[in-house]
């Protein structure tokens, strides 16, 4: 039988990859406890990402229900432009976006470097008609995480993911299988990937998935982490080992229930070990003894940390 700590390092794989070919980029030296982790792993929890998180994501949200109030820069450009035309080519010009705040809405991709940052799109829906797979590289390896989406928001994701593609660096290394939004892996190819509109929302999933603790690749669910903001965002606790250590995952608030449904499942086939179990930790390493559990949108996975 696969131990508990295969599927606790599998887990975070999604999240490592993206932030070692941030480093890649950038030509930064990987954290020591990234290169711990990646020692164990096929692919680690991002150095980079973690490392920003360790050091009190405080510039984010301080805490998981945070969301980041936007920007005002549009319309203070609007203004200054306005002002320096005259009040008469304001008027004019009343209600049509000059080139300053029409820049500010562009969509922003960055796959590559120290502020990873993919946007999410639309992913309304009213029946399965009208949603569609959309397949994102989350790592210089080639991975992929497969997002349902609105059929009419496909042409604006594959201009962003174009564009992400072409920023990351060769890094000869293996790709891992498509992950779906119910956490399963895509063993079989992408063929395996199906999309359904769900309480009006495009939610992607693996056709024949079946949970089986004792496979922890193909047969259990790992955390769906990609997020745009830190309110997509919440934490499970998985339990690493027998006697009973657990480590809180970030993961999407939509994937949350399925994936703790599996868990209290493959929590109660472990073998019940003669010791005590360690303090609960974060992603970043920290002991939940030391603070509170948090939980951030860094480098568009949901990671999560201890905030002291």
């Amino acid at each position: 039988m696969a131990s508990r700590w295969q599927i606790s390092r599998w887990s975070v794989v999604i999240a490592a990859s993206a932030a070692a070919c941030s480093q890649a980029a950038t030509g930064a030296a990987p954290s020591d406890a990234a290169a711990e982790v990646a020692s164990t792993t096929d692919v680690a929890p991002p150095s980079d990402a973690v490392a920003d998180v360790a050091a009190k994501p405080d510039t984010q949200s301080p805490d998981i229900h945070d969301v980041t109030a936007p920007s005002d820069g549009a319309a203070d450009a609007a203004a200054d432009v306005a002002a320096d035309a005259g009040a008469d080519l304001a008027t004019a010009d009343a209600g049509k976006p000059d080139s300053a705040a029409a820049d500010v809405g562009v969509v922003q991709v960055q796959c590559a470097g120290p502020d990873v940052h993919f946007p999410l799109f639309s992913k309304v829906c009213k029946d399965d008609a009208g949603c569609v797979v959309a397949l994102h590289q989350i790592n210089c390896c080639g991975s992929m995480i497969a997002i349902g989406i609105g059929k009419g928001a496909s042409p604006a994701f594959l201009d962003a993911e174009s564009q992400c593609q072409q920023q990351y660096p060769a890094c000869g290394c293996a790709s891992m299988p498509t992950q779906a939004e119910d956490g399963y892996a895509a063993m079989g190819g992408e063929t395996d990937i199906a999309v359904h509109c769900v309480a009006q929302v495009c939610t992607t999933s693996i056709k024949a998935a079946k949970l089986d603790c004792k496979d922890p690749v193909g047969g259990v669910p790992k955390p769906f982490k990609f997020c745009e903001k830190q309110s997509d965002c919440t934490y499970v606790l998985h339990t690493s080992d027998c006697c009973g250590t657990q480590v809180a995952l970030g993961i999407t608030k939509a994937a949350k229930d399925a994936y703790e449904k599996a868990e209290v499942t493959c929590s109660a086939q472990m073998p019940v070990c003669d010791c005590l179990p360690k303090a609960t930790t974060a992603e970043d390493g920290a002991s939940a003894g030391d603070g509170m559990l948090a939980v951030a949108c860094n480098g568009s996975m949901c990671l999560s940390y201890v905030k002291q």
